[in-house]
C-alpha cells in the first residue's frame, strides 16, 4: 500500500500522481500508471476539450491486479470508441478500498476537472459498512452521520503519518479477499481488518442477507448510503450529467453451488438473489439510472460467476 498511496487529511488514502509501477499477478505483470491527479488512464488531461465518462468505487473498479489494458475503464472505453461518433474517454477515479463516504468526496475534488457527462458508481455490499466507521483498514478516514434530516461530514481527528502501519492490515485484506472470492463468495471476510462499531460482526452477514429476512438481520446501514448516494446523485445532476449505478455481485448471488452449501450450512431455505438489486433500485428512484447485473450472470454459470467483467482475481 505505502508504494501506490498518499495519505489523505479526508479521504485516509489515494493513490500517487504520475505512478508506474510494475508487479505481477496470475495473468502475468501488472502495470500501474496514474496521471497527474493520481487516476487511470496515466494519458488523461484534465481541464480538456473531450468528453469525459468518470467511473468511481472501489478495488472491483480500478482493478489494481488486473493487467493493462484490461480494466474496466479499458473495456468500456472500447466500447464507445465503437459506438459514438465524438471521442469519448473514460476517467477512472476508484481507490482500493473506498467506502461511499470516499467515493463521494473524491468525485467532488475531480468533477470540475474533468467535467463528465456520465458518472457511474460501482461498489460492493461491504462498502456500505464500511461508511459507519472512522478508522478502515488501520488508517483515519472520514464519515457521514445523520444529525437530525442532515447529514454531517465528520473530519478524522487524527490522520495518519504515512501508511505503513496500515500496511499489514490492508495487504492482509488483498490477500485474504482474493483467494476467499475464488473459492467462497465476496463478501465474508472483506471487513475483518476494518474497525466497526461494537456489537457489529462481519463473518457470514453479507451472505445471511440473501436469505429469509425473518430468519437473518440486515447488517447494512441503507439509510446512510441512501443519503451519502443521494448527494452523489445531486452533485452529478447539478453538472448536468447523468449518473449510473451498480453493485458488483457477490458469489452467493451469480454462483448457485456456493449458495447451496450455505444454505445447507447454515440450515436456510428462502433465498432471494434480487434482494440487494431491489433494494438499490428503491434507494435511487428517479436520481439515476440502475445497471442490474445479476441475472445476466447468473444465466450462464458454465462461464463462471463474472464472466461480463474484467477478470480479477480479487473481485
Amino acid at each position: 500500500m505505502g508504494a501506490d498511496m498518499n495519505t489523505d487529511a479526508e479521504l485516509g488514502w489515494k493513490y500517487k500522481p504520475n505512478l508506474n509501477l510494475k508487479t505481477w499477478g496470475l495473468e502475468g505483470e501488472v502495470r500501474f500508471r496514474t496521471n497527474e491527479d493520481g487516476v487511470l488512464p496515466h494519458t488523461e488531461k484534465p481541464n480538456t476539450e473531450k468528453r469525459h465518462v468518470l467511473l468511481v468505487g472501489d478495488s472491483t473498479v480500478i482493478g489494481r491486479h488486473v493487467p493493462e489494458g484490461k480494466r474496466l475503464h479499458d473495456w468500456l472505453q472500447k466500447e464507445l470508441s465503437q459506438d459514438v461518433s465524438s471521442p469519448v474517454s473514460v476517467v477512472n477515479l476508484a481507490v482500493e478500498g473506498y467506502s461511499t463516504d470516499q467515493s463521494l468526496v473524491r468525485l467532488e475534488r475531480m468533477i470540475e476537472r474533468y467535467q463528465p457527462e456520465v458518472v457511474i458508481y460501482g461498489f460492493c455490499l461491504n462498502d456500505l459498512s464500511q461508511n459507519r466507521v472512522s478508522v478502515a483498514w488501520g488508517v483515519p478516514k472520514l464519515r457521514y452521520a445523520w444529525q437530525g434530516d442532515e447529514l454531517i461530514k465528520v473530519i478524522p481527528t487524527q490522520s495518519a503519518k504515512n501508511l505503513e502501519f496500515g500496511k499489514t492490515a490492508f495487504r492482509k485484506w488483498l490477500n485474504q479477499s482474493a483467494l476467499f472470492q475464488m473459492v467462497k463468495g465476496p463478501l465474508k471476510k472483506m471487513l475483518g481488518s476494518a474497525q466497526e462499531p461494537a456489537g457489529v460482526g462481519v463473518t457470514d452477514h453479507f451472505n445471511l442477507f440473501y436469505f429469509d429476512a425473518e430468519q437473518t438481520k440486515d447488517p447494512i446501514p441503507w439509510k446512510l448510503f441512501d443519503g451519502l448516494l443521494s448527494k452523489m446523485s445531486t452533485l452529478v445532476r447539478s453538472r448536468q450529467a447523468k449518473f449510473l449505478l451498480y453493485g458488483h455481485p457477490d458469489a452467493l448471488a451469480v454462483w448457485k453451488p456456493y449458495r447451496e452449501e450455505m444454505a445447507t450450512a447454515k440450515q436456510l431455505a428462502s433465498f432471494s438473489p434480487l434482494r440487494a438489486e431491489k433494494k438499490l433500485i428503491e434507494f435511487l428512484g428517479d436520481e439515476g439510472i440502475f445497471c442490474p447485473m445479476v441475472e445476466r450472470m447468473a444465466a450462464h454459470p458454465e462461464k463462471g460467476p463474472y464472466h461480463l467483467i474484467p477478470y480479477d482475481a480479487h473481485a
